[in-house]
């Protein structure tokens, strides 16, 4: 599968390993399938939403799908297994899954604006508050829309297993969420080659 079409042809036919509902296993075809469901209800390409309409409203001025060439000096690499230099590999629905890059004090504004989003606009308070949400539990984190929610504070021994190969390579069991926890730790929902640290 090399293009965004084929991934779409591949959703066509595909059927899941385990019961609806009853795994989780994280994947960024369906990240990625995702962002063109939400491109295709705007009418526009994904890249156009979030860098004419989404960044401008949470005050990102230094965040890009496609990095323009006046900002490549501050376009970072990444590091592989070898050890290697890389950047961000092209992909099919790579933009939505995997293909934001932004600069430190957007970064820093991102996050203000998740723990801040009353001082934003209505529809991206609510489209903020909405990805904080908890669907259902993988043993003790909650997976939200994107990102991996945890019962603050949490031990180290809960962030690393929560990024150990088997929540992140394999499915696991859910449960329903009977009450989220009041205080909550945010993580990141998975990682890119050369790009899964901090």
């Amino acid at each position: 599968v090399q293009t965004d079409q084929q991934v779409l042809t591949f959703f066509k036919d595909w059927k899941p390993k385990n019961p609806i509902g009853e795994y989780r296993q994280y994947s960024n075809p369906s990240i990625g399938l995702f962002g063109k469901v939400v491109a295709l209800s705007m009418n526009k390409p994904f890249d156009q939403v979030l860098e004419k309409t989404i960044f401008p409203a949470l005050g990102l001025k230094h965040s890009y799908v496609n990095v323009p060439k006046t900002q490549m000096q501050n376009y970072a690499f990444g590091y592989n297994q070898e050890n290697q230099p890389i950047r961000v590999n092209p992909g099919p629905l790579d933009a939505p899954a995997y293909g934001v890059k932004s600069t430190l004090p957007d970064m820093l504004s991102f996050i203000h604006a998740n723990l801040n989003p009353q001082k934003y606009p209505a529809d991206i308070q609510r489209a903020i508050n909405e990805t904080h949400q908890g669907f259902y539990q993988v043993n003790t984190m909650y997976q939200a829309l994107g990102w991996e929610e945890f019962s603050y504070p949490a031990t180290l021994q809960t962030l690393l297993d929560s990024n150990s190969e088997q929540i992140v390579m394999k499915p696991n069991k859910v449960t329903a969420i009977s009450k989220e926890p009041s205080v909550k730790m945010y993580h990141k929902t998975g990682s890119t080659n050369g790009f899964g640290t901090y």
